[in-house]
């Protein structure tokens, strides 16, 4: 504490003026608050973003842009909007550090502004645990700071520098990256909640806004890092109490449900994921391939809801897992892989699907490493229509033209060719986004994805159908606790779809066109949904024509064509020895089921059943068979008291408690799991027994008692979690 304090030596008039007062020094935000700061933080945009850069300063010369002692300013914001003009053209960033505050009045009578690198981090912050999402370290103890103290007239004067730094200066090309540059004017606020509102994506909202002159060309930044503050402020207790107690409530019904929150080092809820027994079984018969689509902003803040999907055997979606994140950075989405890997066991998929435009692709090659990263091409379709309308409005060829380099050509030469003659039939040489999405094609063009199996989910039909998924249930700007409730009714709604399938599937025969023998074991072999694809290749091939081109000893080469049509033929390879064949159209290698020019040869040479080889459980009748439990046996709902809740709820504790004994001695071990083994194998009997229709089974899901769905879920204490992942109950 001092009395009397002297704005610089020799000043007798400022020494008067403040004698005899006491004060205290303090940090800034604890001093002023968060309307000061939100004051603070829009008079600095204002002054930043104006292109005329004389102020009360004066121009932007050498020496008027120079701190000095004794150099006044009208008021502490006028200060700040210098030092950190000052800061941008010597390359580094600024902090506001601390405060002297009149303890009679009350009022600050000095403040320093710093460089963003003074001091050290606190230990505490340092210490932070593995669940919470720290920042990384920048601080080095750098002293070079101004500091300015009150006159009288409320005017400010400078009463002490530093300059000199302890870490390397930012050069003039990366300025624009300094943290005091992150932030966007008024005008373009307004237009990023504009955009928002609308439910455009954060990373396509900066490419509609022109840079201003020597505006910051990290736009993208500038405009989540403006969400992202507006979400934190807005984010309300209640709403942060829905997801919780949804989450309890499903835990408490559901033992295998599972959830994990990400805290941040200022201890505030960042990002949730969320999972149960049923999305995990499904990924261990179908996550071959996945899907990951952040593109839903769905609630009322804008918080991405991302959820993890494929498809199953009925080539219907399914879901592995959702998320709410607080952001779209990388950062956020390493966590959420990462939390998603270690509920699913680390088994990696072979293919994932993003959005091109999302940060998502860096986390990826951090966590999924052996996974594909491809881009939905429904995304890119729609990206198109977004940034080049104008092709699509004024030529009626070129939606065709630029469908045939997403899907098109069997040879590299061939897509570059039709991808050259697009961009000079329709004059888009020169186009950026067309630049940037040429650069990446080989996540997204389908002659680079021969070979690699993706279940199809890359057309863009499909991925249609995926965003399809929670159509009628989730709406934009939608209440959190609102939202909870519709995503446990569309969970219900989906996977009693898949129940309806399967009871079509097995106690209907499908209508047989041909009467052939591959035919009908494809009718036994394969669901519905899949038999019908094959059977529309096998009908197809029936008039196609074939031409023998080699021949040596058991293997042959033929040429397939479809009459009338002979410049589009494939080439089909046959060994007679062992049945393989292998297309040059290769759709069993990305779709999993053989096609027509394949079957014609099989007809040709008098192949009469599929050969194992080219049948995939994944897309059969018993795709669900073997140790996990049969999906019909855990109908996870969003009612807490509906009865196939209730019937998983009692044998799971059941089988968890003949776990616990099971594993004290290996002999007991060993008769448990025998004697699981053979009650699976009558339950899976029983099931193939039981004869119920599909009318009954929804009209039984159909009268669980709305108003229970319409309740809110009960408020439960969070308690530690008991189960698989102890670590990643992050609460």
């Amino acid at each position: 504490m001092d009395k009397g304090l002297c704005l610089y030596q020799n000043d007798e008039e400022e020494y008067n003026c403040f004698a005899g007062t006491e004060v205290n020094h303090e940090y800034a935000e604890e001093e002023e608050g968060e309307d000061r700061e939100k004051k603070d933080d829009e008079l600095v945009e204002d002054a930043i973003s104006k292109k005329n850069e004389e102020d009360t300063v004066g121009s932007d010369g050498n020496n008027e842009l120079c701190p000095a002692v004794r150099m006044e300013f009208e008021s502490q914001d006028d200060a700040h909007v210098f030092y950190i003009r000052y800061a941008r053209k010597m390359g580094f960033s600024t902090r506001k550090h601390s405060t002297s505050k009149s303890q009679r009045t009350g009022k600050v009578i000095g403040r320093c502004f710093c460089c963003s690198h003074q001091g050290y981090s606190n230990a505490k912050a340092i210490g932070v645990e593995e669940k919470k999402k720290l920042r990384p370290e920048s601080r080095t103890g750098c002293k070079a700071m101004m500091w300015i103290r009150r006159k009288k007239g409320d005017r400010w004067v400078v009463s002490q520098v530093i300059k000199e730094h302890n870490h390397p200066l930012t050069s003039p090309n990366k300025r624009d990256k300094l943290h005091f540059q992150q932030k966007l004017t008024e005008d373009q606020g307004k237009v990023v909640k504009s955009m928002h509102s609308t439910g455009l994506q954060t990373g396509l909202m900066m490419n509609f806004m022109p840079l201003e002159a020597g505006g910051s060309r990290n736009a993208n930044s500038n405009a989540r890092n403006f969400l992202n503050t507006r979400r934190q402020r807005d984010l309300q207790k209640e709403d942060l109490s829905a997801i919780l107690d949804y989450f309890e409530c499903q835990r408490t019904n559901n033992p295998s449900f599972f959830y994990s929150i990400q805290v941040d080092s200022d201890g505030q809820m960042t990002n949730f994921f969320w999972t149960d027994a049923r999305s995990r079984m499904d990924y261990h018969f179908f996550g071959d391939v996945v899907c990951l689509d952040p593109t839903y902003g769905i609630c009322r803040y804008g918080l991405p809801f991302v959820p993890i999907v494929g498809v199953n055997h009925h080539y219907q979606t399914v879901l592995f897992g959702s998320a709410l994140l607080f952001d779209e950075t990388e950062e956020s989405f390493v966590w959420l892989l990462e939390t998603w890997m270690k509920t699913m066991g680390g088994q990696q998929p072979k293919v994932i699907l993003t959005d091109q435009e999302s940060a998502v692709g860096g986390a990826i090659s951090c966590v999924l490493p052996s996974a594909r990263h491809w881009f939905c091409l429904w995304n890119i379709m729609q990206n198109a229509a977004r940034y080049i309308p104008y092709a699509f409005n004024a030529n009626s060829g070129f939606a065709r033209d630029f469908n045939n380099c997403l899907y098109g050509g069997e040879t590299i030469e061939e897509f570059e060719s039709s991808w050259e003659n697009m961009l000079d039939r329709y004059s888009l040489r020169g186009n950026l986004w067309l630049m940037k999405l040429y650069e990446k094609r080989e996540k997204w063009a389908s002659i680079y994805r021969h070979n690699t199996f993706s279940a199809s989910m890359c057309n863009a039909q499909h991925i249609e159908s995926i965003n399809a998924y929670f159509d009628g249930y989730l709406k934009m700007n939608m209440p959190i606790c609102e939202f909870v409730k519709q995503y446990g009714r569309v969970v219900v709604a989906r996977r009693q779809a898949e129940i309806d399938e399967d009871l079509e599937t097995n106690h209907k025969n499908p209508v047989l066109r041909v009467g052939m023998d591959i035919e009908e074991e494809a009718a036994k072999v394969y669901t519905r949904t899949i038999f019908r694809k094959f059977q529309d290749e096998l009908v197809q091939g029936l008039n196609f024509r074939h031409e023998k081109i080699e021949e040596s000893g058991s293997k042959f080469t033929y040429s397939v064509w479809k009459r009338d049509h002979e410049q589009a033929r494939c080439i089909v390879t046959f060994d007679s020895s062992n049945s393989n064949a292998k297309c040059s159209c290769q759709l069993f290698e990305v779709a999993g089921y053989l096609c027509k020019h394949i079957l014609k040869i099989f007809l040709v040479a008098d192949v009469h059943s599929i050969p194992p080889q080219y049948i995939l459980k994944r897309w059969t009748r018993d795709a669900k068979s073997g140790p996990t439990v049969d999906n019909q046996s855990e109908e996870i709902q969003s009612d807490c008291y509906d009865p196939y809740s209730l019937r998983y709820c009692n044998i799971y504790r059941e089988i968890v408690s003949i776990a616990a004994k099971a594993v004290v001695t290996e002999e007991v071990f060993k008769m448990a799991k025998n004697g699981l083994e053979a009650t699976l194998k009558e339950v899976e009997v029983a099931l193939r027994r039981v004869s119920i229709s599909s009318t009954e089974l929804t009209k039984e899901v159909e009268g669980t008692n709305n108003e229970d769905l319409d309740q809110s879920p009960p408020s439960v204490r969070l308690n530690p979690w008991i189960g698989n992942w102890p670590e990643l109950h992050n609460v």
